[in-house]
C-alpha cells in the first residue's frame, strides 16, 4: 500500500530535465528558423554544405544561360559553406553565399525551402527515381532522405555585390517531381561522397532584364544531429540579446518572432542561429549563424590559462559547470541581411580577445548580466550593413527560454530524511502518521529552498495481531534526488481477555443426577433416540 503525504514545501519542479540541463546545454523542443508564422518544428539534424568538388570546373549552384553572365558556376567561398537544416516536421531550409567562379563579385544569397521528407520506399511509391549522374551510387540511394521544394514558402536568390537588385524566384524541377532534393551517400550525384543534390527552375530579374531556367545544387555534406536546443531570450526587458554598436542607430537588437536559439551538435560544436531585428527598427532584420567548436569545462578551460566573465555575486560558483566554447576557426559566423531593408548586408563575426581568454559561456549565471541560466560571448565584426562599412566588435548577452538548471550548490547539497522513531502499539491502536509519527526533511545549507514531496509505503501486514509493519518513507526534491528510510511498527497484543460472569439467578435452580456414563453416551452419539430424548429431558 503507498500512501502518498502532502508534499512538505514548495513546488516539486520536473526532475529529470533539470539534471540534464546541468550537464548540457539546455535544449527543448522549440521554434526554428524554418518558421514563419509561428509554426515550430524542432531542428534535429545540421549539415555544412560546400561544392561538391574543389576542382576547377566543380561548382555548388549551377545556372544555366543567365543572360549577362557568361559563367554559369557558382561556388561556396573557403570557410564559408552554407547551412541545410533539417526538422523534426520533415520539412528543411538550405541557405548559404555563393560567388561567380570567374568573377566573384557576382554572388547570389541562397534560401531555399523544402517539405514533405520521404524514405525510398515512400518516395518510390510515389512513382518517383533518384540521380545518378556519376554511376556511383550502387544501392545507397535506399537510405537516402527526399524532399520537395516545398510548394507553400517561396524559395529565392538573391543578388548581392555585383549583382545586387537581381532576384530569382525557385521552383520545383522537373515539375511532376520525379526528381527532388536527395540526400545521403553519393546523393550529390556527381561522386560518392556524403552529399546532396537536386534541380530547380529560376524566373527573375538579373541586371534588370527578365529571365528564366533552370539549375541546380551539387554538393557535399557535413551533417551532425542536433543534441539539445534551447531559444534564447533578452536578459531584461528593453535590453539586447544581440549588442551591435556602430551598425544602425540602436545598438541593441532582439529576437524576431521566428527567434533566435541555441543548439548542441555533436562532436563538441555548438550553434547560436536565428532572426534577430533592430529595437529601434523592427524592418531590420538579420539572419545569426554563429558556429562554435572545441567545447571545455571548467578543468580544461580554466587549464588554457582562460578566465571567466560576469559578477561573481551572479555567478556564485556555478562556473565549475558551464560550458565553454571558442568560435570555430574553420567555419565562418555570419550575421547576414534577412529584410528588404538589410538585403545583401554581410558581416562576418570573429572571436575576441583574439587570445581567447574569453569564449562562449553556457550555464547558470554564464550571460554576464544577472545569475538566470543563460550564455555570453565578445566577438568582433567586419562586413557591410545596407552598403556601410563594418569594423567593429559585438557580444551577445542571453538567457535561456528552456526550464533552468538545478543551482548547483543546492544540487550538490541534497535534503536529509528524518524518519519517525520506531513504536510499539497495541493491535487495537490506528496506524495513521498522526499516532505514529511522520518524517520530516532538512537541507544542509540554509540557502536552499526546501521544495520536496514525501511519502510512504507500508509492507502487508497479513492482518493478525501481533504482526510488524516496516513503513519505508521516501523524499524526492525538485532535482529528483531520492532518499529512503525505514520506520518499524510493531503491533501487539498485550492486553489479558476480561471474563464476563453471567448475572447471578435469583430464582431455584433444580439440579438433576446425570451418571458420567450416559453424558459420554450422549456426547458420542452412541444413545438411540428415545434414549437421547429421554436423556435431554432428564438433564
Amino acid at each position: 500500500m503507498k500512501t502518498i503525504w502532502p508534499v512538505q514545501k514548495g513546488f516539486l519542479a520536473p526532475c529529470c530535465s533539470a539534471i540534464v540541463a546541468l550537464f548540457s546545454i539546455v535544449i527543448l523542443t522549440t521554434n526554428s528558423t524554418y518558421a514563419q508564422g509561428g509554426s515550430s518544428p524542432e531542428l534535429v539534424r545540421v549539415c555544412d554544405i560546400t561544392d561538391y568538388s574543389e576542382s576547377s570546373g566543380a561548382h555548388g549552384l549551377w545556372l544555366n544561360n543567365v543572360t549577362g553572365i557568361a559563367d554559369d558556376k557558382y561556388a561556396f567561398a573557403s570557410g564559408a559553406p552554407g547551412t541545410l537544416e533539417i526538422f523534426s516536421d520533415g520539412t528543411a531550409r538550405l541557405r548559404g553565399r555563393v560567388f561567380n567562379k570567374s568573377n566573384s563579385t557576382l554572388a547570389w544569397d541562397i534560401d531555399y525551402y523544402f517539405s514533405d521528407q520521404s524514405d525510398w520506399a515512400t518516395w518510390s511509391g510515389l512513382g518517383r527515381d533518384y540521380k545518378d549522374e556519376a554511376g556511383v551510387v550502387g544501392a545507397n540511394y535506399l537510405d537516402w532522405d527526399y524532399f520537395i521544394f516545398d510548394p507553400t514558402e517561396t524559395s529565392t536568390l538573391t543578388g548581392v555585390d555585383g549583382l545586387e537588385g537581381s532576384s530569382l524566384t525557385i521552383t520545383h524541377r522537373p515539375a511532376n517531381y520525379e526528381f527532388g532534393l536527395q540526400i545521403g551517400l553519393a546523393a550529390n550525384s556527381k561522386n560518392s561522397n556524403d552529399g546532396a543534390s537536386t534541380w530547380f527552375f529560376y524566373n527573375g530579374t538579373v541586371f534588370g532584364a527578365t529571365v528564366s531556367g533552370n539549375g541546380d545544387l551539387n554538393l557535399n555534406t557535413n551533417c551532425r544531429d542536433v543534441i539539445e536546443e534551447c531559444p534564447l531570450e533578452q536578459y531584461a526587458v528593453n535590453d539586447h540579446i544581440l549588442w551591435l554598436p556602430n551598425v544602425a542607430s540602436g545598438s541593441d537588437w532582439v529576437p524576431a518572432p521566428s527567434g533566435v536559439f541555441l543548439a548542441e551538435l555533436a562532436g563538441g560544436e555548438a550553434r547560436i542561429y536565428g532572426e534577430i531585428q533592430n529595437q529601434n527598427d523592427p524592418s531590420l532584420v538579420l539572419c545569426v549563424d554563429f558556429w562554435f567548436s572545441n567545447k571545455a569545462d571548467w578543468a580544461t578551460w580554466s587549464g588554457l590559462g582562460r578566465g571567466i566573465k560576469g559578477n561573481p555575486s551572479n555567478i556564485n560558483g556555478n562556473n565549475v559547470n558551464w560550458d565553454f566554447y571558442i568560435f570555430n576557426p574553420n567555419r565562418a559566423s555570419v550575421l547576414t541581411g534577412c529584410s528588404p531593408s538589410t538585403a545583401g548586408s554581410y558581416i562576418t563575426v570573429t572571436h575576441r580577445p583574439a587570445d581567447y581568454n574569453f569564449g562562449l559561456q553556457v550555464g547558470l549565471g554564464a550571460n554576464d548580466k544577472n545569475s538566470e541560466f543563460g550564455a555570453s560571448v565578445w566577438f568582433f565584426t567586419d562586413g557591410t550593413f545596407q552598403g556601410n562599412t563594418v569594423d567593429h566588435h559585438g557580444d551577445v548577452n542571453s538567457i535561456s527560454g528552456c526550464p533552468p538548471p538545478p543551482n548547483i550548490i543546492c544540487f550538490d547539497n541534497p535534503p536529509v530524511l528524518t524518519c519517525p522513531a520506531d513504536i510499539t502499539l497495541d493491535c487495537n491502536s490506528s496506524t495513521d502518521p498522526s499516532i505514529t509519527g511522520e518524517a520530516t526533511s532538512d537541507r544542509p545549507n540554509s540557502d536552499c529552498p526546501l521544495d520536496v514531496a514525501i511519502f510512504f509505503e507500508d509492507s502487508d501486514p497479513d492482518g493478525n495481531c501481533p504482526t510488524v509493519i516496516t513503513r519505508t518513507w521516501t523524499l524526492i526534491d525538485e532535482y529528483g534526488y531520492t532518499i529512503s528510510c525505514d520506520q518499524t511498527i510493531t503491533l501487539v497484543d498485550d492486553e489479558a481477555p476480561e471474563l464476563l460472569m453471567p448475572a447471578v439467578l435469583e430464582d431455584d435452580i433444580t439440579c438433576t443426577e446425570i451418571s458420567l456414563e450416559d453424558a459420554t453416551a450422549f456426547a458420542n452419539g452412541e444413545l438411540s433416540e428415545a434414549d437421547s430424548l429421554a436423556f435431554v429431558a432428564t438433564a
